[in-house]
């Protein structure tokens, strides 16, 4: 098993010990909602919360209570896409074969422009905005090809390491906000 994969599996597994996600959760949607990067914006491209990920609800409603268009991931082959997403109701989101709910695919894609605000999961992440996601490379694919200028990945501090393996395609996030820190501006 290859670096990537161990650390993938290491990280994962500490995710499934982590207590208080839901209180880590907020401190960091908090954090998040406090940038002024997220005040300025009014498009967010964001993932719907998956399994042990940062729990992503809250940031959804903020978002929607604050008159922000709000847009989520579709996995379709190899490809993403994003669309709009009027709430937060589970109920109204579709199960896709990795088990991430997410928009209909009737409802027309999103394409960002140099304000919209990308909010993105991953398994680790370095201080200066390196990532590991899951092993997909649907993030890195989808930010290598549209306008991104502002992408804050969401980490619990157990995900932050001095450094992870990367990739001449692996894409950098912007900011990396944790429960207790804000890193970037890169």
């Amino acid at each position: 098993m290859d670096f990537k994969n161990t650390l993938r599996k290491e990280i994962l597994e500490n995710l499934n010990s982590l207590e208080h996600i839901d209180a880590l959760s907020n401190r960091i949607t908090e954090n998040l909602t406090s940038m002024p990067i997220w005040k300025s914006c009014n498009k967010i491209c964001i993932f719907i919360s998956f399994k042990n990920e940062v729990n992503t609800d809250k940031i959804i409603e903020t978002a929607k209570k604050e008159g922000k268009h709000v847009y989520a991931p579709l996995i379709n082959g190899k490809h993403m896409t994003f669309h709009r997403v009027d709430n937060i109701n589970r109920e109204d989101l579709i199960l896709n074969k990795f088990g991430i709910l997410e928009p209909p695919k009737n409802i027309d894609e999103f394409i960002p422009n140099d304000d919209t605000l990308f909010v993105i999961p991953g398994v680790s992440f370095t201080k200066s905005g390196n990532r590991l996601g899951r092993g997909g490379g649907y993030y890195d694919r989808y930010l290598s090809k549209n306008i991104v200028k502002n992408s804050i990945a969401l980490a619990f501090n157990i995900q932050i390491r001095d450094k992870i393996p990367t990739e001449s395609w692996d894409q950098k996030m912007k900011y990396v906000v944790t429960e207790t820190k804000i890193y970037g501006g890169l």
